[in-house]
């Protein structure tokens, strides 16, 4: 709630110095064509926060709607703050409004003195305005002020991706429509021509930062193990999607790959997204691990929907299993917890997709979130616990599922230079984490976070206690955060090379994970261009 209330106060800021200064919506400084295009894009926005309702009801126009309003503002703020000449009258006819309360002395000059830091900070602010992927547009949405609709029809099934449960034998479907439908249908067979099962759903969906749409979940139960089985979602009355196809893991032997990615967004992600569409369609690869940083949308709907649209061909057909990242916290991950479900109920883990597990093949899979509500790590002692009895049962049945291999958005170990987040922010983790991933003989931990690829020798404890991944006797760990978003890669590497750190990269790229038998798995990172095999390495257990 802190968090919530701090960041309306951030986004409000621009619309707070405006209204303080006697600003009203000058209309004739933008073309009706403008105007009209504003307004047509928004014309079933309703307004979703009262207080501000009330301050755009004072500067709007009564032929102007509010997100126009809205949209104008922040324009002209970013205007303002990035002209000396503006900053300095709105310095002024703040100082006035500080001298027309009538304060004690010492009272205005804290006043003035607040005035001078507030219109110094401005353009620091007012870079993001149009810091992609945000715009004014994107800022009264996430005020909720413009409504930003999920899908170009009412009732069609859209952004359709499945996931398994803690086993092959079940697997949900999610999909969205722009309204309710009468139901929340999935229907499977092992023929396009015969549907025969039937299931019935449910809806969990919200409508934060403007959104308007409706997320459903349904579950096939009963599968049977490395079958292609055909489906299709919606409301018989409302609305199916095309008959679709997803493929099922399976228990026990038989070479089984996942691809990896980590931090992957709209941009710079097309060859990443184009490969893992070939490789779901051609069965080279059966399942996809994401590391966390999931679209880069940080509160703005539009993007979700966008990345659901993009990554579609490939979460449609085999099970699509994500961790939470820091750009995810908005709104206290809420759409994270809403848009994917995971097996976290199923396996006393997290019911908001936060930490859970699933035995797929030979490998037990944890995956774990690393993360705050305000963008710091955090393991929490309710999920200290659960890793715990979760890896306790996982090395129970070390006898049918030999490997275990966690996933979690932020690294343990990483050779960057990078704020913190190689430093205090990995210290942390090591102290929360790291000897119970020791004690537990986890075999692979793979993380992303920092925009690059590092492989690690077998680590504990700040050391590397070998430079053999034949029979290591501490957990691998590896970073792939490199899947493509607009942040860019991060290039920054220490040097000299930590003694931990056997191999780095700083190249888009994404990962297989191949688990061929009981005693050898390889992890494979390739980079984008023209999918060049930078570095692979197989841990083998005899």
């Amino acid at each position: 709630t802190k968090q919530r209330e701090m960041e309306k106060t951030l986004l409000l800021l621009p619309l707070l110095l405006l209204l303080a200064t006697g600003w009203r919506v000058e209309a004739h400084r933008y073309s009706d064509e403008q105007l009209r295009a504003m307004n047509e894009a928004n014309l079933r926005g309703a307004m979703g926060r009262g207080e501000l309702e009330a301050m755009v009801a004072e500067v709007g126009e009564a032929n102007i709607s509010p997100c126009v309003v809205c949209q104008v503002a922040f324009a002209e703020f970013a205007k303002i703050a990035g002209n000396k000449t503006d900053l300095e009258h709105l310095q002024e006819a703040l100082d006035k409004k500080c001298d027309s309360l009538h304060l004690s002395p010492t009272i205005t000059k804290v006043c003035e003195a607040i005035v001078n830091k507030t219109v110094a900070f401005l353009p620091k602010i007012a870079k993001f305005v149009y810091q992609k992927p945000y715009s004014p547009f994107a800022w009264c949405s996430i005020l909720s002020v413009c409504p930003v609709d999920c899908c170009e029809t009412d009732t069609q099934p859209e952004q359709i991706h499945v996931a398994q449960g803690k086993t092959y034998e079940t697997m949900t479907v999610t999909w969205v429509t722009g309204q309710p439908t009468p139901s929340t249908t999935v229907q499977w067979g092992t023929s396009p021509d015969s549907l025969s099962n039937t299931a019935m759903g449910a809806v969990r969906t919200y409508t934060i930062s403007g959104w308007h749409g409706i997320i459903h979940h349904a579950t096939m139960t009963g599968l049977k193990p490395k079958t292609r089985y055909f489906y299709r979602v919606g409301d018989p009355n409302k609305g199916m999607s095309d008959v679709m196809n997803c493929t099922t893991l399976w228990a026990g032997n038989g070479t089984m790959t996942f691809a990896v990615i980590g931090d992957m967004g709209l941009d710079n992600s097309n060859e990443t997204m184009q490969y893992l569409a070939s490789e779901a369609t051609s069965g080279a690869i059966n399942g996809i691990l994401h590391v966390g940083d999931i679209s880069y949308a940080d509160a703005y709907q539009r993007v979700w929907d966008q990345y659901l649209r993009k990554i579609q061909p490939t979460a449609s057909q085999l099970p699509y299993q994500v961790v939470p990242g820091n750009h995810e916290i908005w709104e206290g991950f809420a759409s994270y917890k809403h848009r994917f479900q995971m097996p976290g109920a199923e396996t006393r883990g997290s019911p908001g997709n936060m930490y859970y597990s699933f035995d797929a093949g030979l490998v037990h899979v944890i995956g774990y979130s690393t993360e705050s509500v305000i963008d710091t790590p955090w393991i929490s002692p309710d999920q200290v616990a659960w890793l715990q009895a979760d890896l306790a049962a996982a090395n129970a049945n070390r006898a049918n599922v030999p490997w275990i291999v966690m996933m979690g958005h932020r690294p343990l170990y990483c050779g960057t230079h990078d704020g913190p987040n190689c430093e205090q922010f990995s210290a942390y983790l090591r102290k929360t984490v790291e000897d119970i991933i020791y004690k537990a003989k986890v075999d692979l931990v793979i993380a992303g976070h920092v925009h690059n690829y590092e492989r690690m020798w077998p680590t504990y404890n700040g050391a590397a206690v070998s430079q053999s991944y034949v029979n290591p006797t501490a957990p691998v760990y590896v970073i792939n955060g490199a899947a493509g978003n607009r942040e860019g890669l991060q290039k920054n590497f220490v040097n000299p090379q930590p003694s931990w750190s056997a191999f780095r990269a700083a190249e888009f790229g994404y990962a297989h994970l191949t688990i061929a038998n009981a005693t050898a798995m390889t992890f494979s990172f390739y980079a984008d261009a023209n999918r060049v095999l930078l570095d692979e390495f197989t841990i083998v257990k005899t």
